[in-house]
């Protein structure tokens, strides 16, 4: 079990920005849907808006699948688990 103190930081690293850009995905979606005003439907949304709503879905269905796999390469380095081998 080697473990290289560099490679294991550079992937806590890289989690924690994988999380934090599914917290973004989740808080993108929740303003525009909770923050429009009185009367307006989702069809009068600008397109600004639709484009950060498709893209927050976007996000929140792609980064828990790297996150997963970023994780596991996490323990497969640190603990010995074998995942990849």
């Amino acid at each position: 079990m080697a473990t290289s103190c560099p490679a294991t930081a550079g992937s806590v690293t890289l989690t924690n920005g994988l999380i934090s850009s599914m917290a973004v995905g989740v808080n993108l979606i929740a303003t525009i849907l909770c923050l429009r005003c009185k009367g307006m439907t989702l069809m009068r949304l600008p397109l600004l808006c639709w484009m950060l709503l498709v893209t927050g879905m976007l996000v929140i269905t792609a980064i828990p699948v790297l996150t997963a796999a970023q994780v596991m390469l996490l323990f497969d380095r640190s603990l010995g688990a074998h995942f990849f081998d």
